[in-house]
């Protein structure tokens, strides 16, 4: 029991001894309200007998060295709060030495290797490499698209097909959906997107890897829980797929689904097997810290919920795919005549409501390309007579072969040896200007290969309505339609790989303007003037210019042409243009290749 001097102690801390009787009972209200029980001096001492017992016992027993001592409530409390408090500075100094072991310098020399050797970032700076970049922008952008694409073709294209394939996937493993749902919606999460638009942004220069660690580790995040189900993900597919063959009598649709099975292991191997392991580097090399991979601190420092990890949804549970096949189709129906009016008045109102449309640089670039004939540029660059049934008032055609002439007469500014650029090192990072336009350029190829898919998608759509495909009427409208959402999607996709192109283009050549405007670092021989041999190169309208008049005038071109496709004549979901349209573009109509 305490002692007499214990018990003033304690009055006298809590000045019991000042207080009022008032005060007294209100205190032992709030102490009993509280669950606490005043003792009597009767049960207190036979409390204390009832302890000696115990003790007695013990000792009796042989166990008095390890008899416990009767505790009061606070005693035990303090207790358990100082054993937690030991517990937690015991973890936080166990974290601190593995962290300060992560962050060695042994460490972070390893973490740049791993760098260079994953062909991400170089030793010296912490930056990343623009060819990485460039591949996330490209080739992972695509398998994310085509993802989405392809679930789409498989549930939302077919409401009857969609729901078969979707039960019959949740018989075989409930797994299949979920994870077929989550890469469905990568392309629509803001974390995918933002990373894809900072990839694109830099994909041509080096970039610091604090600028974009935020947005990489976001990223990183919305992979990481589908990296361990990958062969889920394959199998998910090709189960999907081998439903639809069985399920489905539609050829052109099973068409697609094979060139697009073909593309499935890759695109799982861009995404998991090539980007993934590189974004865990970089994202080591941001905090300068060896994660273990797929460690607990690794998911805290990205971010990782329990709730949103896979393979906890149950056979018979409703996804947003599956709950989505009816309301998808609806909405098409509905919003195709409604909005289609609405989207191309829109459209006319955006047109020349650009502020870059008010530039002389747009002004002069877009006289460039008023005076180019389209009949003279098809006999020009299609001498295989590939486009020979296109219209002239095709935005795509239009769009093609204005990129043409791009390609046959400005695009030497990318490419040739004769404008010496000197490598920057201004921005404290060595910029390679001379590689990183002929990097460009090499990816114009790519609107080659779109526009021939694009040609094939208009050949097949004709052979489908010139040729009666099918016997019951329904069928044949519904073949002519997917027909024409192809051409409407190679269109889209064409029109896009040039936009991005000549913005691509244009924001090189600003650069280099700039640097002849302002400090001259860059290019080296500015004044000379540029000539091509006519046999080997072919003849050139720049031909016998200065370089920096070169460059301005492709710089311009390519300023009109990306305009043009962005808010111009050349952009909107409309494939075509009116007569109208094609006077105030080009101050013109012209016949149909068939009718010249």
């Amino acid at each position: 029991m305490p002692s007499k001097f214990e018990f003033d102690d304690t009055r006298e801390a809590i000045g019991a001894d000042k207080m009022t009787d008032e005060e007294r009972r209100e205190m032992l209200r709030k102490f009993r309200e509280a669950g606490g029980e005043v003792l009597s001096e009767r049960e207190l001492r036979e409390l204390d007998k009832a302890a000696m017992q115990e003790r007695a016992r013990a000792k009796k027993s042989g166990r008095g060295a390890i008899a416990r001592e009767m505790k009061l409530p606070s005693e035990i409390y303090r207790e358990r709060r100082r054993l937690e408090a030991e517990r937690k500075a015991k973890e936080k100094a166990e974290r601190e030495k593995a962290l300060k072991k992560l962050r060695s310098p042994m460490a972070k020399f390893f973490i740049r290797l791993r760098c260079v050797m994953a062909g991400v970032a170089p030793f010296s700076t912490r930056s990343v490499k623009p060819k990485f970049l460039a591949f996330i922008a490209l080739e992972v952008r695509q398998a994310i698209v085509e993802f989405n694409l392809l679930g789409n073709e498989l549930f939302l294209q077919d409401v009857n097909l969609g729901k078969v394939i979707a039960n019959k996937l949740d018989k075989k493993n409930p797994l299949y959906m979920e994870v077929l749902e989550r890469v469905h919606s990568l392309h629509k999460e803001p974390a995918i997107q933002e990373f894809l638009s900072v990839a694109e942004q830099y994909q041509n220069q080096f970039v610091a890897i604090s600028a974009i660690s935020e947005s990489l580790k976001k990223f990183y995040a919305r992979l990481y829980y589908i990296y361990p189900y990958q062969e889920a993900l394959r199998q998910a597919f090709r189960q999907a797929i081998e439903i639809a063959k069985k399920e489905s009598d539609d050829s052109t649709l099973l068409q697609h689904l094979a060139e697009k099975e073909k593309r499935i292991p890759k695109n799982i191997k861009n995404v998991f097997q090539v980007a993934f392991p590189k974004l865990f580097q970089l994202i080591c090399l941001a905090d300068e810290t060896d994660y273990p991979p797929f460690s607990p601190l690794l998911e805290k420092v990205i971010g990782i919920e329990n709730d949103e990890r896979l393979g906890r949804r149950k056979r018979g549970e409703d996804t947003s795919i599956a709950s989505n096949i009816q309301e998808v189709e609806t909405k098409e129906e509905v919003n195709d005549e409604e909005t289609t009016e609405e989207t191309e008045e829109k459209q006319q109102e955006e047109k020349k409501s650009s502020p870059v449309m008010q530039t002389k640089e747009y002004e002069y670039g877009f006289r460039l390309m008023k005076r180019l004939s389209p009949p003279e540029m098809q006999k020009k660059y299609d001498t295989n007579r590939l486009t020979e049934n296109l219209n002239y008032n095709d935005k795509v055609f239009l769009a093609w072969l204005f990129f043409m002439e791009f390609d046959q007469e400005y695009s030497f500014v990318l490419t040739t040896n004769k404008i010496k650029l000197n490598v920057d090192y201004s921005s404290g990072l060595k910029i390679d200007y001379h590689q990183i336009l002929t990097d460009l350029y090499n990816e114009s190829r790519d609107i080659i290969r779109a526009f021939e898919k694009y040609i094939e998608a208009r050949k097949e759509l004709e052979k489908i309505k010139s040729t009666k495909m099918s016997s019951n009427y329904i069928e044949q409208s519904k073949m002519e339609t997917k027909a024409e959402s192809r051409v409407d999607v190679e269109a889209r996709n064409t029109r896009a790989l040039i936009r991005k192109f000549m913005e691509n283009v244009t924001k090189n050549l600003a650069k280099l303007i700039a640097d002849m405007k302002g400090e001259k670092k860059i290019v080296a021989n500015m004044d000379e003037p540029i000539t091509f041999d006519k046999n080997l190169e072919g003849s050139k309208r720049l031909n016998g210019k200065a370089i920096k008049d070169c460059i301005m005038e492709a710089y311009c071109y390519s300023v009109a042409l990306k305009e043009q496709l962005e808010n111009g004549y050349l952009y909107g979901g409309v494939i075509e243009l009116t007569d109208e349209e094609m006077k105030e573009f080009l101050g013109q109509t012209y016949s149909t290749p068939t009718e010249s």
